[in-house]
């Protein structure tokens, strides 16, 4: 019975501290925003190599023949935090994130370009799934943002 009862408060004991161990990296968890703007035009339909893995999902999506990149970075910022990624071209990705339901993440999202906001919306996300954002026309086509969290 003693033997029983000293098991059973080991396995409390252990139990204690993984959930203390998941707490403190829930708590220090980071994600990293890899952020690709796209410039979408019908002009010469020659896709950039660098986004033949999304292309066809790009092309389902919004229906034009070429995708050129067009800018983007990246930024790594706590799970519950804030950052900015610069996207080239005057553009810029404020996000402020927050841990949200099972694993995902709320991110809210506010893309500015020239001065004016373009898009400002709020996603939940996991880890290495992507956002697809359309935005303004540019150059004869249109403006899209691909977001992957990592």
């Amino acid at each position: 019975m003693t033997r029983t009862l000293h098991s059973m408060r080991q396995g409390a004991a252990i139990g204690m501290l993984l959930i203390g161990v998941a707490a403190i990296d829930v708590r220090a968890d980071k994600v990293t925003i890899d952020a690709t703007v796209i410039l979408a035009s019908n002009n010469d339909g020659q896709t950039d190599s660098r986004l033949s893995a999304i292309a066809p999902k790009l092309k389902k999506i919004f229906g034009f023949r070429s995708y050129k990149h067009f800018g983007g970075g990246s930024a790594t910022i706590g799970q519950s935090g804030r950052g900015t990624v610069k996207l080239g071209g005057g553009g810029r990705l404020a996000i402020k994130a927050e841990p949200a339901k099972t694993g995902k993440i709320r991110l809210g999202l506010q893309w500015d370009r020239g001065g004016a906001t373009v898009i400002k919306t709020t996603v939940v996300k996991r880890r290495g799934e992507t956002i697809i954002l359309g935005g303004p026309p540019h150059g004869g086509g249109k403006l899209i943002i691909h977001i992957v969290l990592h």
